[in-house]
């Protein structure tokens, strides 16, 4: 006994390290419940036995969650006095494996999970014991306290397969319990959402009119925050140059360390003309989002590149017209001379 608690201890710490090596969020799960083994073949068993399970994952992509999980079931047997010397009234059944765990947000305070484990299990009936194959599928409702912690229920189905592989299993039936999840950073995160910006060209003050629909460039956001974010709006402002904090776009969730691109949109004003020279225009960018329904939001500090109030892109002849205006005494003598050619050359036929 003494040697299987010994390697019972080092699986745990094996898997626990393994995570800390080679993950950015690991999960702890403690389910305790109650086993429901009326689909148990060749035992009379309680109505009801105690079980509990531990799990420890890595998780991937903000969905997946892989790693080792552990179990304990206690089945007492109905008939208890007629035990032969040796066995125990109680059968101690000790399942170890992995999962496989797949998370959705319902919303920034509800998750599903649901999984699949599966691998070798222990029972022990007194002096006797004897190892099998077992399988589980789970699925729970949990509440998210905050970023680290959350509290719901979970249901699953246990098989411990002693006499055959498939078929009715030796000690299986359904289980209810409450699950208690920690989930633990080993990358420092910063607690807020960034923001940076990348320009197709520098920005052109005769067609400074024309950003408000069409891109300058792209705005990245990336979540360092402790858990995804909801409803990210983005906007851009300059403290001189633009006359309004211009929406850019919007991302229904952003995944914890994932990132989001919208175009970046300006609402400049005519101070834009004062570039006689190329330079630099110091601007914001605001990100408005919910984190686990809590309103927040995020200010950081960009630079647009802008060319000289004169500069144009010559491949382009439609961005002559920015040279003329339409009240210009020679654009006007020109329309009439042209009207009046026309006039006068017109054919009815």
């Amino acid at each position: 006994m003494f040697n299987r608690r010994k390697a019972c201890i080092l699986a745990v710490l094996v898997a626990i390290s393994s995570n800390l090596l080679f993950s950015y969020e690991i999960t702890f799960k403690l389910t305790p419940g109650v086993f429901f083994p009326f689909v148990s073949q060749g035992q009379n068993f309680n109505t009801f036995a105690f079980n509990g399970f531990f799990d420890t994952g890595v998780n991937v992509n903000n969905f997946l969650n892989i790693g080792a999980e552990f179990g304990f079931f206690m089945l007492p047997k109905q008939r208890s006095s007629e035990l032969q010397e040796g066995v125990s009234k109680n059968i101690i059944t000790v399942p170890v494996g992995l999962h496989v765990e797949g998370t959705w947000y319902i919303s920034s305070r509800l998750e599903l999970d649901a999984g699949l484990a599966a691998g070798v299990g222990m029972s022990m009936n007194g002096r006797y014991s004897d190892y099998a194959p077992w399988a589980r599928a789970y699925g729970g409702l949990a509440f998210r306290i905050d970023p680290q912690w959350s509290i719901g229920v979970e249901g699953s189905f246990f098989a411990y397969q002693s006499h055959q592989l498939f078929g009715k299993p030796s000690i299986g039936g359904p289980s209810a319990g409450i699950s208690v999840k920690f989930k633990f950073d080993t990358k420092k995160i910063t607690g807020k959402v960034n923001a940076s910006i990348e320009q197709d060209e520098s920005v052109f003050p005769l067609m400074a009119s024309l950003y408000k629909e069409n891109a300058i460039g792209s705005v990245y956001i990336e979540n360092d925050e402790s858990a995804e974010i909801h409803n990210v709006k983005v906007y851009f402002r300059t403290e001189n140059f633009t006359a309004s904090d211009l929406f850019c776009g919007e991302v229904d969730a952003i995944g914890k360390r994932d990132m989001a691109e919208v175009p970046l949109l300006a609402d400049f004003n005519e101070r834009i003309m004062m570039f006689s020279e190329a330079g630099d225009i110091p601007g914001e960018i605001v990100v408005e989002y919910d984190l686990l329904g809590q309103k927040r939001t995020s200010v950081e500090s960009v630079v647009l590149t802008v060319y000289n109030r004169n500069q144009v892109r010559w491949d382009d002849p439609n961005v002559l017209a920015a040279y003329c205006s339409t009240t210009s005494d020679d654009v006007l003598d020109l329309s009439k001379y042209l009207v009046g050619i026309a006039r006068n050359q017109l054919r009815s036929d």
